[in-house]
């Protein structure tokens, strides 16, 4: 879990109310796919999109061992299903409402920042983006990595249930993680990368922490590490 997560959590008990968390969670595939797509240039923001994916790989491991801290939910099923979402509204005690189409001003890098509305075909490219990066290179090698394919792959075999015990169960994704793991070759640098900074977590927290114009050197660190000769030795924490 993020350190930033962490400060949230602690600034939230120094306040008397009953507060509780939810984490909506994409699932991997489509998350990629969206880090790649919004990214000007892959390379030069690797650091960034390996981030998002170590975070999104540490949180739904979080979800064999959650508690009542936090409540995990599907981002897609929320955004497509009413049923999940009435489901949820009931456990909470309020009333489910019908999506608005309306997108917020606010927030940044969305897809589809350009619009006001956004319509069922754009909710369902939501959630099938990942279907146009299936022989994109970088796309591949990246989530094709053990540190990555092991707990995605094994989320879209329905492992991992969230709090109402809905899964990434697919089992075209599943497939498409079995192909691309069978054909992975290796590549040097991105495995280097992806390798140190699953043990690196703490460059990762620096930059939760760190004001925007100091985030560039901490990047230039994170790349330093991954030139290190020195071996790392990924933790299993399943």
């Amino acid at each position: 879990m993020p350190s930033s997560v962490y400060s949230f959590i602690q600034n939230q008990e120094r306040l008397s109310f009953d507060i509780q968390s939810f984490v909506f969670l994409r699932d991997p595939l489509n998350l990629a796919a969206s880090l790649i797509h919004r990214k000007k240039s892959k390379l030069a923001n690797l650091i960034m999109i390996l981030r998002q994916l170590l975070a999104e790989r540490s949180w739904i491991l979080e979800r064999k061992t959650s508690t009542d801290q936090f409540f995990h939910l599907s981002y897609n099923d929320w955004l497509l299903n009413e049923a999940y979402r009435a489901s949820l509204a009931t456990r909470l005690g309020l009333l489910s409402h019908e999506l608005i189409d309306a997108i917020t001003p606010q927030g940044g890098g969305s897809s589809f920042d350009s619009k006001t509305e956004l319509s069922a075909s754009d909710r369902l490219k939501l959630v099938t983006r990942w279907h146009g990066y299936r022989h994109d290179a970088l796309f591949e090698a990246i989530l094709s990595h053990p540190v990555f394919s092991d707990v995605f792959s094994d989320s879209y075999a329905g492992l991992y249930p969230d709090s109402l015990g809905k899964t990434f169960a697919d089992e075209q994704a599943a497939l498409y993680f079995r192909q691309i793991t069978s054909e992975r070759k290796p590549r040097r640098l991105l495995d280097r990368l992806i390798e140190r900074l699953a043990v690196r977590l703490d460059l990762f927290e620096k930059m939760d922490r760190a004001e925007s114009n100091a985030k560039k050197p901490l990047i230039l660190r994170a790349f330093l590490t991954a030139l290190s000769p020195k071996p790392a030795k990924v933790v299993d924490v399943r």
